[in-house]
């Protein structure tokens, strides 16, 4: 007994292996620290690997390589390192990612807050989907898949999304026989590719609005522009050839492609004018609609958008960064 307390001494058998020893910040009592710890705490949390090369110079330094510190845990865990990913798709739809971005302060012309962004895992071809809210998002990609299995007579395998609740739609992936892959919560990481996708879009479509001048509202277009671009151009990350080849087995031709923002001059309907009536109408191009073989324009007249084939393009002017009323 020393001073009202009984002090156990015991000593190890040389068979038995030595027990890690916790030094818990959560102890309830006062708690009495290793002999061999007392330099990890002297220094401060000083890491295993810092202590073998103060050792080197300070022989008296003392290192426990058994011992588990809580508090170096809580104080600066760390997040585990993320690798480049092997799993990829052997073939075009057979793994889809889906993410969706927004909302943002200022719709677009159309009302639209949001767009789901749809990368194809095999080829990197991408399609954008504009949405007014997030409760369209679980339709949207239900009819998205339904369209390539019909279009493309293939069936897709693999869903990766993150963990939005939009895109919890177990009914209709078990009945496709669809597995839905998703990343952990506060990780965006492990749905790098199509994270990665936006940083490229919101890039390229910030430079064609810079570019043209046009306002905010416009940003849709913008978007779907740059897609439509990103989809034809040769990329290393497919050995130089565009995700539009891996799709179609075949490029495309680059030559119909015009300046964002350029001034253009479409013709007239005939039963909407006279002999004596315009017979163009001075707009700007604001890029191509899909399912259709015409440009969309914006009548600077009127501000209607509207989608023509018959137009002539000049693509060294950029009307609207002359005007400064507001749209």
């Amino acid at each position: 007994m020393i001073e009202g307390l009984y002090f156990l001494t015991t000593q190890a058998s040389p068979s038995t292996k030595p027990q890690p020893v916790i030094a818990s910040a959560n102890s309830q009592s006062s708690s009495f620290l290793p002999q061999e710890a007392l330099w990890h705490f002297r220094l401060g949390h000083l890491s295993n690997h810092r202590l073998l090369s103060s050792k080197q110079s300070f022989p008296c330094i003392n290192i426990d390589d058994n011992s588990v510190c809580d508090i170096c845990h809580y104080s600066r865990h760390r997040k585990v390192p993320f690798h480049l990913s092997v799993n990829k798709a052997n073939k075009c739809y057979e793994m889809l990612h889906f993410d969706i971005w927004g909302p943002v302060s200022i719709q677009s012309i159309h009302g639209h807050k949001y767009f789901i962004t749809t990368l194809d895992d095999y080829s990197h071809f991408t399609w954008i989907i504009l949405c007014k809210s997030k409760s369209e998002v679980q339709n949207h990609v239900q009819n998205f898949i339904i369209m390539i299995e019909n279009q493309f007579n293939c069936k897709v395998k693999t869903v990766r999304t993150d963990n939005g609740p939009e895109f919890l739609i177990p009914n209709f992936y078990s009945s496709k026989g669809i597995e839905r892959q998703t990343s952990c919560v506060e990780t965006p990481q492990q749905n790098g590719r199509v994270e990665r996708k936006y940083q490229h879009i919101l890039n390229v479509a910030r430079a064609l609005l810079f570019q043209s001048k046009l306002p905010k509202q416009f940003r849709s277009y913008s978007v779907l522009h740059v897609v439509y671009i990103i989809n034809r151009i040769p990329t290393p990350l497919l050995q130089n050839k565009s995700p539009y080849f891996h799709r179609f087995d075949h490029d495309c031709d680059l030559n119909n492609f015009k300046v964002f923002g350029c001034l253009c001059y479409a013709s007239t309907l005939q039963n909407h004018r006279t002999k004596f009536d315009s017979r163009a109408k001075k707009s700007l191009f604001l890029g191509y609609k899909q399912g259709v073989k015409g440009a969309i324009l914006l009548d600077l007249n009127t501000k209607n958008i509207f989608v023509s084939r018959h137009v002539t393009y000049h693509e060294h002017i950029l009307p609207y960064s002359n005007q400064n009323q507001p749209f």
